[in-house]
């Protein structure tokens, strides 16, 4: 004979388990919302990093520095969304976890089109970053031949395969920490 602790516990085991379903359908939905946002970066960034370049200034540090705004903009842009789509509500580690990997794709993405763009549209960007790199050694005090030196140690770090292992691991660092700390401000607090 069931008791009503029994109809109770049942009622709790239900409850439960419509919860665990509704927090899985909620990991599904993330994928949107990253993927949109994450192109739309990459998409910016891409237009972004040609009108500099047919501007003339790829070699201006602080052209590349405003670029990589870009993709923090879009994770805030992204949690914005979400949460206001999801009746105002946005747990912490869904934020983190939408927001980094947002950050992982562009920055596989970002590193992808790097290689296409040292490769195939400007095939003289690496021996531009060399030229101001010498220029920056000489400007040390450093003598020809310390330079032919640290020039043929450093001959990886100029190869499209570094810049793509560069974008995706800068991109990954900064969507652990822009992520962790825009899901923290954003997170809807815990009744």
């Amino acid at each position: 004979m069931l008791t009503k602790n029994h109809y109770l516990n049942l009622s709790n085991a239900m409850e439960d388990k419509i919860l665990d379903i509704n927090e899985k359908n909620q990991q599904l939905k993330i994928v949107p919302y990253y993927l949109k946002f994450g192109l739309i970066a990459v998409f910016i960034s891409i237009i972004f990093s040609m009108i500099i370049y047919f501007v003339g200034l790829e070699f201006e540090r602080k052209y590349q520095y405003m670029n990589s705004l870009v993709p923090i903009v879009l994770v805030v842009l992204c949690l914005v969304n979400y949460k206001q789509d999801n009746g105002n509500r946005l747990k912490g580690n869904t934020g983190f976890t939408m927001g980094f990997l947002m950050f992982l794709f562009y920055g596989i993405a970002i590193g992808l089109f790097t290689i296409l763009y040292v490769s195939v549209i400007s095939p003289d960007f690496i021996e531009g970053i060399k030229e101001v790199t010498i220029e920056q050694m000489k400007t040390r005090g450093l003598d020809d031949e310390m330079i032919a030196t640290q020039m043929r140690y450093a001959s990886f770090f100029f190869s499209p395969a570094w810049f793509f292992i560069v974008s995706v691991l800068m991109n990954v660092i900064m969507g652990l920490i822009v992520s962790g700390i825009t899901a923290a401000i954003m997170k809807t607090p815990q009744h």
